[in-house]
């Protein structure tokens, strides 16, 4: 009956994680392909998390109503503020600071290379890039310890999200083949 909501629950969470182990490596491998910038735009992480909102209340909400399982609530809902959080309240510091931390990596090489290049012609140039260390968003959170954090609670509340759509699934089919009509135990 209702199993195609909790399947593609399942199915985002686990995109969703695919997402979060495969943008650092893509952004690290294909820093030239400007096609892989936008999996790390918070944009994109605050559309996904709202998508998520919504198979939440689509799959959980509905069997919770019909069957007060408070475990599975509960891990939803661990799982969606994670998420939540991690794309509405710390959006910049995800996939974007890798994003940035490959940019600039890629631009500092380039301008070894230009160094390079003009000290073997003798025009000797000396660089001060102004980098404030310590000064930044992130080292600020660092510092709360809120950066350690960060980069697990997307994948955390994945996995708590993917439980909690298991077990909705299980109490669904469980209920279904014993033909009750309300609190399936």
């Amino acid at each position: 009956m209702g199993y195609w909501k909790d399947r593609l629950g399942i199915f985002a969470s686990v995109a969703c994680a695919i997402h979060c182990a495969a943008t650092p490596v893509l952004l690290g491998t294909l820093p030239a392909l400007k096609f892989t910038e936008w999996m790390a735009s918070p944009l994109f992480h605050q559309i996904a998390a709202a998508v998520c909102c919504g198979i939440v209340a689509l799959a959980i909400w509905p069997a919770f109503v019909r069957f007060r399982d408070y475990r599975i609530l509960s891990l939803s809902s661990i799982g969606l503020g994670l998420i939540l959080s991690a794309a509405f309240f710390l959006p910049d510091n995800c996939c974007s600071q890798d994003l940035k931390e490959i940019q600039a990596v890629a631009l500092h090489s380039e301008s070894q290379h230009s160094d390079a290049s003009c000290s073997e012609h003798g025009h000797g140039h000396i660089h001060d890039h102004g980098h404030e260390h310590g000064s930044s968003p992130a080292a600020s959170m660092q510092l709360a310890g809120i950066g350690a954090v960060q980069p697990w609670m997307t994948p955390l509340g994945g996995v708590l999200l993917i439980v909690a759509h298991g077990l909705n699934l299980g109490r669904r089919r469980k209920c279904e083949s014993s033909a009750c009509t309300g609190d399936c135990s």
